[in-house]
């Protein structure tokens, strides 16, 4: 056993800023070689009391990347029962720390803040309307005379379409791009009916129903993909925005 751990320590050499991090979670160095080793990639998240009448210590976790369950046990138990389904979360994602954290609902809910990005991920590049410029074509992989027929073929509809690219790693270097369609009527309010019972679902058929070119099997097989396209599309419709600028009375 002694030499399994002596081992441990010797593979993983722990930086500065991640023997901090074991001073702060009052966690021993093989303890957090073992975590390391376990799950590949950890983050350490922060606490602060940003209320001015009192002071508090800031309060450390560490916690892994959520997967793919972790997200869809979240968004269906989230609709009927949000902090538990916000509470179950967080304890899925947490390997160190003071548990505690999950009976204080302020804390819970500041804990999940930035847990709730790593789900999300960056958001897609919507391009609406686009022209078949070189760039455009290429991440299409069309050539003009294919992709000015698939968009004539959509405007004789008075449908507009639309150039979504998701990335697909973390350094930003591979993406899947694809042409939608704007959503009717009749897809948005199948859309909006569904989000309240099976969000992932009703994301799912979004997408289904509105890609018109691309790789939306492999978005579709992948649940974060899914997500992140679906509230892109989304936001076709949902992108403007309507002001109240003045009031009108009639003359007493």
């Amino acid at each position: 056993m002694e030499n399994t751990e002596k081992q441990l320590e010797e593979k993983v050499s722990l930086t500065s800023e991640q023997k901090e991090h074991c001073k702060l979670l009052s966690l021993k160095e093989k303890d957090y070689v073992k975590l390391l080793e376990e799950y590949g990639e950890l983050f350490l998240l922060k606490i602060t009391e940003e209320r001015e009448d009192e002071v508090e210590a800031d309060i450390h976790m560490l916690v892994k990347k959520p997967n793919r369950y972790h997200v869809n046990h979240y968004l269906v138990k989230a609709e009927q029962k949000p902090i538990e389904a916000v509470t179950v979360f967080l304890r899925s994602c947490m390997v160190a720390g003071d548990e505690r954290i999950c009976e204080d609902v302020e804390k819970l809910m500041a804990a999940f803040s930035p847990l709730q990005e790593m789900i999300n991920g960056s958001d897609p590049i919507l391009t609406k309307s686009p022209k078949p410029e070189p760039r455009v074509l290429k991440a299409l992989d069309m050539d003009a005379e294919e992709f000015n027929s698939l968009k004539g073929k959509y405007a004789e509809k008075g449908i507009n379409l639309h150039l979504v690219e998701v990335a697909t790693n973390e350094t930003f270097t591979e993406f899947i791009s694809l042409l939608v369609k704007s959503p009717n009527k009749d897809i948005m309010n199948d859309f909006l009916k569904k989000s309240e019972r099976v969000p992932v679902d009703a994301m799912r058929q979004l997408i289904a129903r509105c890609v018109v070119h691309g790789d939306k099997r492999t978005v579709l097989e992948d649940l974060q993909l899914t997500i992140r396209v679906g509230r892109t599309i989304n936001k076709i419709v949902t992108g403007y925005k309507g002001v109240l600028v003045s009031s009108i009375k009639k003359k007493a």
